[in-house]
């Protein structure tokens, strides 16, 4: 007795993936082939004008260089000196600022009739003043102003005093020197003195000395050839 023997089916699944394969690399190629799709006409358009926004070279530089705002009008006005621009400024201007502030002292008072002052060697007080037409025998051109004086010497030896280095000025700056005739003549009979005679260290003696000046002589010093001291004896008038 025959058996129908049922044919057997053959499996497909191998024959599947090959299959798919073979599809995408058709479809890579078709596309390859027919190149990218074109965007729609309205789309180009709004891609272009993009496109050529960004390559615009004003555009760019508009976008990247800022604009400078303009300056303020109160920047432009002068600002006035202020007090500390005076107190800064060079060292030599400061100093002659600072000299220029630096207030000049005044001279001391200058001796006159009465005062005592010390020059080499001696003490020299002027005690009074007094006018005379003529002395003993001696009659002044002008008039005779006659000085008296008290003296003292601090030398520390014994020397006669220099009646000879006295003289006195005037207003018009002449200068007098002592009329030492006159003078010695005064000194004999007045004082009992010797003019040439030396006087003790220490020793005060009350003398005077003789000048010769105009009538009209005014503000009048006593002092020496170099101006060693000046003692102010004022004005002199002969009474009429």
């Amino acid at each position: 007795m025959l058996t129908r023997t049922k044919p057997q089916r053959r499996a497909i699944t191998g024959r599947v993936p090959f299959l798919l394969v073979t599809v995408a690399l058709l479809a890579a190629s078709l596309l390859a082939a027919c190149g990218t799709p074109e965007p729609p006409p309205r789309e180009r358009r709004a891609a272009a004008t993009q496109t050529a926004r960004a390559t615009d070279p004003a555009n760019t530089l508009a976008t990247r260089t800022p604009i400078p705002a303009p300056a303020l009008a109160a920047t432009t006005t002068p600002v006035p000196p202020t007090a500390t621009a005076t107190a800064t400024g060079t060292p030599d201007n400061r100093a002659a600022t600072a000299l220029a502030q630096t207030p000049t002292p005044l001279p001391g008072p200058v001796p006159g009739i009465g005062d005592t002052i010390d020059t080499q060697g001696w003490q020299l007080t002027v005690t009074a003043i007094d006018l005379f037409p003529r002395i003993g025998d001696h009659r002044a051109s002008g008039i005779y102003l006659y000085v008296k004086l008290r003296i003292t010497n601090t030398s520390g030896a014994a020397v006669p005093f220099p009646f000879e280095g006295l003289v006195v000025v005037d207003q018009r700056n002449t200068s007098y020197g002592a009329d030492i005739p006159a003078t010695t003549e005064s000194l004999r009979y007045d004082f009992n003195r010797d003019i040439a005679a030396p006087i003790d260290n220490g020793q005060t003696l009350d003398l005077a000395v003789a000048f010769d000046i105009p009538l009209d002589a005014t503000n009048l010093i006593l002092t020496t050839p170099t101006r060693i001291f000046t003692i102010v004896l004022g004005n002199t008038e002969y009474p009429k």
